[in-house]
């Protein structure tokens, strides 16, 4: 059974261990991140996390006594019952296993039912077909494609912008 826990000190290096190439720190992180993702860039990160009240909220997953994946939910904007999912990976060595799907349905969940949101967006490079049909399979549509959105090396990647209202996550459950 998968266990959430909000992001600790003790699990950023896993983090950097889970990032080991540009490409991949890119396809969970967005330009958040430079590679190579050091401790400097994750307390920093990690600082900006912990404000009162929160403008986001991270989670480790875990799998017995294992972090499995970390997800963020942030940009919350109470007035107009929105937030946004970021940051999502799962380690590599357990890609295939669940584990995405359930952080997801965790953090939708989280968002609907406990932050009384309206809206869930996030953002997926266009050509992450696995994250997307995931993303589909739990109610998100496509809102806006931005071409040459992120520069990885010499090239530029494309990305989508997905939404899930309440009320389709209601229809679908």
């Amino acid at each position: 059974m998968i266990e959430f826990r909000p992001l600790a000190p003790p699990e950023l290096p896993r983090l950097i261990e889970w990032s080991p190439t540009p490409t991949f720190l890119m396809l969970w992180s967005g330009p958040f991140f430079s590679f190579p993702l050091d401790m400097a860039q994750l307390k920093t990160y990690f600082a900006s996390t912990q404000t009162d009240p929160p403008i986001a909220h991270v989670w480790t997953a875990w799998d017995g006594g294992d972090p499995v994946g970390n997800i963020e939910l942030g940009n919350l904007d109470k007035r107009k019952k929105t937030a946004h999912i970021s940051r999502v990976v799962v380690d590599p060595t357990r890609n295939g296993r669940g584990y995405g799907g359930a952080m997801m349905r965790f953090v939708v969940e989280f968002g609907f039912k406990t932050l009384q949101l309206d809206t869930i967006t996030l953002g997926v490079i266009d050509f992450n077909l696995r994250a997307i049909r995931l993303y589909e399979r739990l109610g998100f549509v496509k809102e806006a494609r931005y071409r040459d959105s992120c520069q990885v090396g010499a090239g530029y990647w494309n990305h989508y912008v997905m939404r899930l209202t309440r009320q389709r996550w209601e229809d679908r459950a």
